[in-house]
């Protein structure tokens, strides 16, 4: 008797009132109401929206909760945080401020689960404030008694009328609120396609792949679909792979395995599978792959972490990372600090060793475990080297037998004892940076650089290393002759290896390296941009754009370095939101940039995916720009148009004879959007229904427009358009953060 009463003492003094339970109806569609909703106050720290089960017991399967749910306002800092947690069976499903693209507009959040057992399945949406959570534990000066969390959850805590129907216009008046419309539950096809899989992420021209597509029965009887892959390139074509019946028994798989032919096929394509039972249900997935000559052309590489190369001596180890970055959408990797000397030794003799510039720990068969493993699915692998002198024991040792190559360096003489030291494991490696610069003349350094040469040639024997990517390149006339050799001597030996440049891109534009350079397709790396130092998001773009400029004509690819949620150097600590991480990723793809080291946003949305999917629409650097794109391009009534730097990201592309086509990438972002700044997440009205007019030579005539758009989901859509004497419009139903407008058209005349 006593633990009754303190319970319900504790229960009062915590103003719990448990909500009725609704009775959440199956349906294929929403119900018809919505005069009515669950409110929440937001000025709270956590609250119920809704709880509730499912009208009647639902048979072992999928299905899927849809939730309408609407926040607002929008710009407001104190609940820009709110987390919502959406609760089916055992399924969770978390989202926040940004799932919301116009304040009191209701969005659907669904959440797929699956029944094990039979039964009526419980469902509840709940918020909260984390960051208020954190600070009230903070402040917390005494521990609260211990209640059992099934009685009485602590996210629970309701205000008078929350967990019940009110009028619509009665939860309007909330000052801050998170509205929740009555929900439903749709039965699913009991098959999901749990796998899809190309055996390579890149192909070479002409090359033949493998498809595997694994489906799993999550229903209580056996069943019979119909199992269809496609692969799905370009806008408009598709070549099926399969039509076949597939039996899946109860609980178990099935899986279809099956040739890919890739016969004219060039950048970015996908594979799609779909199941089809008799009643009409369907289930599916996709994977993306690309094909390309020169991987610099579809490159997403990450970055090896430090002082892994000792890790992947056991093989298991270099797949599972191989595995994380394909999962991550990356197409490569580099290893940086590598090399016992980053410009004379590219071929370690022991096994385990240690990296020039900053002691890394590497050794041989691990680095050929990850280089192996990555060229099995199509990734490629690049070394980091430099071409300014050598570094760490080996590069000394280079200094000691040809003293004519070294004009000085920077270091202490007493290094020269650290390594036997640490190879007997005496002392541990220092994370230190020990170089010497070469002279630069005709005579000597040249000879030096014919000994690099060797060095890359040979360590591509070694290892396997698909290119090279330099550091802290700085051009001149001697830097250009060596570029140049360099290249010569390596191609020669290995035709197709790959080169890639950290530069000063202005500078090398100056003195007119950016040829030599970018031959062959070769890859420019800034490495000195940062979002967190920019002043804006309009200057970082202008800079990738000016870059881009400068590269694409070179036949070269642009691959600014991508920090991710970097917080900004020497400011106090702030939070680099969400939108930031959208924000960048896309003006990264709509710039033409190969982000560098880590992977673009894909919590929102799929930018990363996105990327390789339509990699010709993004990084073919055959595309110019137009002339007076004002003149080209128009948008219904807006003068000026509110896009971020669109003019520049507006391009052209003859595609052989009268084919030609006109990418217009456009950015709903504010022009002077500041990183970091944004706690409150203040976004850009969502824009419907815009016109956009292009117009083209008299003669055009159009043969396929549509949008592309990385969000919620990678996709491409077909437009309607209007053409008359050349001037055609199409019309955008919406555009939030990020799209792309390609039209493609017959003319004899090419646009300016």
């Amino acid at each position: 008797m006593k633990i009754i009463l303190i319970f319900v003492a504790l229960a009062l003094s915590r103003s719990v009132v448990l909500a009725r339970e609704l009775e959440i109806a199956v349906a294929k569609t929403a119900p018809a109401s919505a005069t009515e909703c669950f409110v929440g106050d937001l000025q709270q720290e956590s609250g119920l929206l809704l709880r509730g089960r499912s009208r009647e017991a639902l048979a072992v399967g999928r299905y899927r909760l849809h939730v309408p749910l609407a926040l607002a306002p929008f710009g407001d800092a104190s609940i820009s945080g709110v987390e919502i947690v959406i609760q089916a069976g055992a399924q969770t499903r978390t989202v926040g401020r940004l799932q919301f693209a116009e304040p009191d507009v209701f969005t659907d959040v669904p959440v797929d689960f699956v029944v094990s057992q039979p039964g009526k399945v419980p469902v509840k949406v709940t918020w909260s404030f984390q960051s208020r959570k954190s600070q009230r534990h903070r402040n917390q000066t005494q521990v609260p008694p211990t209640i059992d969390d099934s009685l009485v959850p602590e996210d629970e805590t309701q205000l008078e009328g929350e967990g019940d129907l009110v009028p619509l216009t009665t939860a309007r008046t909330r000052s801050k609120r998170l509205l929740g419309q009555e929900p439903y539950i749709e039965l699913l096809s009991p098959l999901v396609v749990t796998s899809v899989q190309t055996d390579r992420v890149v192909y070479q021209p002409g090359q033949t792949g493998t498809v595997d597509v694994v489906v799993r029965n999550l229903g209580a009887v056996p069943v019979r679909a119909e199992l269809t892959v496609e692969c799905r390139h370009g806008l408009a074509a598709a070549q099926v792979l399969a039509t076949t019946a597939l039996d899946v028994p109860a609980g178990g798989s099935n899986s279809w395995r099956g040739p890919l032919i890739l016969r004219e096929m060039y950048w970015g394509a996908e594979i799609r599978a779909q199941t089809r039972l008799p009643d009409g249900r369907e289930s599916g997935q996709s994977a993306v792959f690309a094909v390309a000559t020169n991987f610099w052309q579809v490159a997403l590489l990450a970055g090896q972490a430090d002082n892994r190369g000792l890790t992947f001596k056991d093989p298991a180890h270099a797949e599972a990372q191989i595995r994380q970055w394909r999962a991550q959408g990356f197409t490569g990797f580099e290893c940086f600090f590598w090399a016992e000397c980053d410009f004379s030794g590219f071929t370690p003799q022991r096994e385990d060793f240690f990296g020039g510039q900053t002691q890394y720990t590497h050794s041989i068969s691990g680095t050929k475990n990850l280089i192996d493993a990555a060229h099995r699915c199509g990734m490629a692998a690049t070394v980091y080297a430099n071409l300014w002198g050598t570094d760490g024991a080996v590069g000394f040792e280079t200094m000691r037998r040809h003293p004519e190559w070294i004009a000085n360096g920077g270091f202490y003489t007493e290094v020269l004892d650290y390594w036997p030291g640490m190879y007997a494991k005496k002392i541990p490696p220092p994370h230190a940076w020990y170089y010497t610069n070469l002279v630069q003349d005709d005579t000597n350094s040249l000879a030096a650089i014919r000994y690099h040469a060797a060095q890359l040639v040979a360590s591509h024997r070694q290892f396997g290393w698909d290119g090279v990517r330099y550091d802290s390149y700085f051009s001149n006339e001697w830097t250009k002759k060596a570029t140049k050799l360099t290249r010569e001597l390596v191609e020669r030996e290995v035709p197709g290896f790959q080169f890639g440049y950290n530069s000063l891109i202005e500078a090398d534009h100056r003195v007119g390296a950016l040829d030599i350079m970018c031959s062959g397709g070769g890859m420019v790396m800034a490495e000195d941009i940062r979002q967190e130092r920019s002043p804006s998001l309009q200057s970082y773009a202008q800079a990738l754009i000016h870059w881009r400029d400068l590269v694409w004509p070179h036949n070269g690819h642009l691959g600014p370095l991508y920090t991710g949620h970097a917080v900004p150097e020497k400011t106090p600590a702030t939070v680099a939101t969400a939108l930031d991480a959208v924000y960048v990723s896309a003006v990264m793809l709509a710039t033409g940039s190969h982000p560098y080291y880590r992977a673009l946003e894909s919590d929102l949305g799929q930018h990363q995916r996105h990327a390789l999917r339509y990699a010709e629409f993004i990084w073919d650097n055959r595309m110019r720009p137009v002339s007076q794109p004002e003149q080209v391009v128009t948008f219904g009534g807006m003068n000026p148009a509110p896009f971020l730097c669109w003019q520049p990201l507006v391009r052209k592309l003859n595609r052989g004879g009268d084919q030609r086509r006109i990418v217009i990438h456009l950015l709903n972002i504010p022009a002077d959007y500041k990183f970091y700044s944004n706690h409150a997440l203040q976004t850009p009205p969502l824009i419907r229904d815009l016109p956009v007019t292009v117009h083209l030579p008299a003669d055009a005539q159009v043969t396929g427009s549509w949008s592309l758009c990385p969000l919620p989901e990678s996709r491409h859509e077909r437009l309607s358009d209007k053409t008359t004497n050349g001037t055609v419009t199409v019309r955008l139903p919406e555009l939030r953060f990020f799209q792309t407008i390609v039209i493609d058209y017959t003319s004899r005349e090419a646009l300016p």
